[in-house]
């Protein structure tokens, strides 16, 4: 059995009392699986693109177009790496210790800084800078 320590008086998973916790779980559960959802989606699109564009599929293209219209022709697979590195950043909070969040902050954005001076993926070349 576990509780929070700020309050006490509710008990996790207590089959003696009513535990809406399965409920809230299966909620959380469903709430992380869109976003992971449309980032699978995501990959796929960026690795169907070059397939699609050799056979002249405008709906297709039409249809991810607000994942593409920001980068550079060849530079699609860039959506599937901003994607990766927004999810990582969206976890950095879960870490309890500051400094770890810091450090691991760093570590994720120096690298995308770095790829991003290297390809200059960003259809806005002020975004390149």
């Amino acid at each position: 059995m576990g509780t929070v320590s700020e309050y006490p008086d509710v008990i996790c998973f207590n089959a003696d009392r009513d535990s809406r916790h399965a409920s809230m779980m299966g909620v959380g559960f469903a709430a992380c699986l869109m976003p992971l959802a449309f980032f699978v989606s995501v990959v796929w699109a960026c690795y169907q693109l070059p397939v699609r564009i050799n056979d002249g599929d405008t709906r297709f293209l039409e249809n991810v177009r607000f994942l593409l219209f920001r980068f550079r022709p060849g530079c699609h697979w860039y959506a599937v790496a901003f994607l990766s590195r927004n999810l990582c950043l969206a976890v950095i909070p879960a870490l309890n210790d500051a400094i770890m969040q810091i450090i691991m902050t760093a570590l994720i954005i120096v690298p995308f800084l770095g790829a991003t001076l290297a390809w200059r993926p960003w259809v806005l070349q002020a975004a390149n800078a």
